[in-house]
């Protein structure tokens, strides 16, 4: 297994629903873990001693927080792309090390945008998968 730096990544996502993909690599600084919670199900039974678990019916990818220097581009910047009202959900493709893929839609919440004196604005966002999640 070869080690993967922060050149071997990228995030497309559409900026509206079914519109054709957009490369927001050259915006992004940092980006949250990607978690998948099987949903381990507590079971434990009445008289006894030790808790006892079920392995989980669904899968779940918990949100990933994506953040980088704010900017407004018109059409391109995470302000176009990530802001705003997002009522239906998003494709969106992260490529991991060249080859490994995690696709799927993605619904937006939490956008923020921060200054501190003396810094460059900044932006982030969740992204919450929603649905079938395909790894490829």
């Amino acid at each position: 297994m070869a080690p993967y730096g922060s050149n071997s990544f990228s995030l497309q996502i559409d900026k509206s629903d079914g519109g054709t993909l957009q490369d927001m690599t050259p915006y992004i600084e940092s980006f949250g873990d990607i978690n998948i919670n099987d949903g381990v199900i507590e079971k434990t039974p009445f008289g006894v001693t030790a808790a006892a678990y079920l392995a989980g019916v669904i899968k779940k990818y918990e949100p990933i927080t994506v953040g980088g220097t704010y900017d407004d581009t018109a059409t391109t910047g995470p302000n176009a792309v990530f802001g705003g009202t997002h009522a239906v959900s998003r494709s969106a493709v992260i490529t991991i090390g060249g080859t490994k893929t995690i696709s799927g839609e993605v619904l937006l919440s939490n956008y923020k945008r921060a200054g501190k004196v003396g810094e460059y604005w900044q932006y982030s966002v969740d992204l919450q998968f929603t649905g079938t999640v395909t790894e490829a």
